[in-house]
C-alpha cells in the first residue's frame, strides 16, 4: 500500500485504512473497496457504508467476476 501510495505522489497522512468492522466517523473522499464473494455480505457492506459517504464520494469496488456468487 506505501509503495503504491508513494508511486501515485500520494501522502501516507491523506490515507486512513479501515476493515469491514469499523467505520469512519465522517464521510469519506474516497471508498476502495474488495466486493466479497457472497452477494449478503455485500448488501450488508453498503448498508454499513451509507452513513459515511455523500454525494462527493467515489467508490471503487473490484473483484474476480467469477467469485461473486
Amino acid at each position: 500500500m506505501q509503495q503504491n501510495l508513494s508511486t501515485n505522489d500520494i501522502p501516507v497522512s491523506q490515507v486512513r485504512l479501515f476493515d469491514s468492522l469499523s467505520l469512519p466517523e465522517e464521510p469519506a473522499d474516497m471508498v476502495l473497496m474488495k466486493i466479497p464473494k457472497t452477494l449478503a455480505l455485500l448488501e450488508h457492506q453498503l448498508i454499513q457504508l451509507q452513513s459515511n459517504v455523500d454525494n462527493h464520494t467515489r467508490i471503487i469496488a473490484a473483484a474476480k467476476a467469477n467469485q461473486i456468487q
